[in-house]
């Protein structure tokens, strides 16, 4: 059905981890790897302990966060493997 030109009621609400990420921030405001401590929620970065591109999914059981650097030089490396 369309409105005024524009479907509706057929796209997903967008879920961000915006939520999650500051209720995390609050718990533990520390790098899941390094365990450096994150000064503010703009540092700390949401990273998928299963990678996407590994067939990890975009749960909130599949995310950690982490500092920047360590997000960056895991990339799509599996948890196990990156905590070694």
């Amino acid at each position: 059905m369309t409105t005024a030109g524009r479907r509706t009621g057929t796209r997903k609400k967008r879920r961000g981890t915006i939520g999650w990420k500051r209720k995390a921030w609050k718990k533990d405001p520390h790098c899941h790897y390094c365990r450096k401590r994150l000064a503010n929620l703009s540092e700390a970065s949401v990273d998928h302990k299963k990678p996407l591109a590994l067939g990890g999914y975009s749960k909130r059981t599949n995310y950690v966060l982490g500092c920047p650097r360590c997000n960056h030089s895991k990339g799509a490396t599996p948890y196990e493997e990156f905590t070694k």
